[in-house]
């Protein structure tokens, strides 16, 4: 068992306990969202991160993640403030904020939903215009910043962001792995020497995206705990975080096999009941009657995530010292899906 809870000090000396849930706020998220103006006036549509940011952020306490992408063309409600004043925003609620390089909402795939055209139309973005924005962060804004995304060599990545972090030593550093060969979709972690791994020590953070790891979701786990199993061999202490990870089914098996930060857009998405996402008109079933008609709105069924996000958080931490799968609302299950997924990772390993 890989599980693990632990407080770890970032090189820009802010503090992260693990096991972290990072709810995330994209434009990406779902399609833009109607916003009423001025009185007599019609409701306006903006991407759907204006919306929750004005709505959402003020209930985070724990974690946040956003876009730089978003940052720089104005997609999150008082988005100046990341420049300047950061100290007074909404945004210095959370006790920890993750800013990731904008790869998604320029290049990921469609908005979830119903969504228009022009808003969907993806604007200019590069790795200047990335720096850039991280550059002009507020001095009071001490964030984990992921690195700019490069599919490539393993050791081409790590080289390229030890440069880009090596000039930036007031950030807290996150490298997101990315698959090494461009015509293929998923990692080779095999290909990860432990020469490139012991580097990996460099960073605070390692990153790898949910769905990079594999083409089911037994090849993603195993990647992590193999992924996690060579760190632990060589010394290396850097936690794994798992992009788009945080699903109710999922974290736990992800956390059982070695990753302890996690965050998605599923919260936005679907709505969390008795341990699964589901579409949020079903999660309206499993709400007390008095309750189902104000959970109809998805602003709604987001902040009730939020509570199911913090059981989960809260079983989490708990399984990490007792390793009893009960704490999880299909633990059995659980439980039956990890011991394959450990049969598989050891027989690799050459156990």
């Amino acid at each position: 068992m890989l599980a693990r809870s632990r407080k770890i000090r970032l090189r820009n000396d802010s503090v992260v306990n693990t096991p972290l849930l990072v709810p995330s706020l994209s434009s990406a998220a779902v399609g833009p969202i109607a916003i009423e103006g001025m009185p007599n006036t019609a409701p306006t549509s903006h991407p759907c991160s204006i919306a929750h940011s004005q709505s959402l952020v003020g209930l985070l306490e724990e974690a946040l993640l956003v876009s730089a992408y978003d940052i720089h063309h104005g997609f999150l409600v008082d988005s100046t403030a990341f420049s300047s004043n950061f100290h007074a925003s909404r945004y210095a609620k959370p006790k920890v904020l993750v800013i990731d390089s904008g790869w998604y909402e320029k290049n990921g795939s469609p908005p979830a939903g119903p969504f228009s055209k022009d808003l969907n139309e993806p604007r200019d973005w590069n790795e200047t215009d990335y720096k850039s924005t991280i550059d002009n962060l507020d001095e009071d804004l001490t964030p984990i910043v992921v690195s700019w995304d490069e599919i490539g060599p393993y050791a081409e990545q790590i080289r390229r962001s030890q440069e880009f972090f090596g000039d930036r030593t007031h950030i807290a550093s996150s490298l997101l792995l990315k698959p090494p060969l461009a015509s293929k979709p998923f990692h080779a972690l095999d290909q990860l020497s432990d020469a490139d791994a012991k580097n990996l020590r460099a960073f605070d953070i390692i990153g790898v995206t949910e769905r990079e790891l594999g083409d089911n979701a037994i090849d993603r786990l195993v990647g992590i705990a193999s992924l996690r199993s060579q760190l632990d061999k060589l010394d290396v202490s850097s936690p794994i975080h798992v992009f788009g990870g945080l699903d109710p089914l999922f974290t736990p098996l992800y956390f059982a096999a070695g990753a302890e930060l996690f965050d998605g857009l599923g919260w936005l998405r679907y709505a969390y009941r008795e341990g699964v996402a589901m579409h949020r008109d079903a999660g309206m079933l499993f709400d007390e009657p008095i309750n189902r008609r104000f959970m109809a709105g998805a602003m709604f069924v987001a902040m009730r995530n939020l509570t199911e996000i913090g059981r989960l958080a809260e079983g989490l931490r708990r399984f990490a010292f007792q390793h009893d799968w009960s704490v999880f609302p299909r633990g059995q299950d659980l439980r039956d899906i990890f011991y394959s997924v450990q049969a598989r990772a050891e027989a690799l390993n050459g156990r």
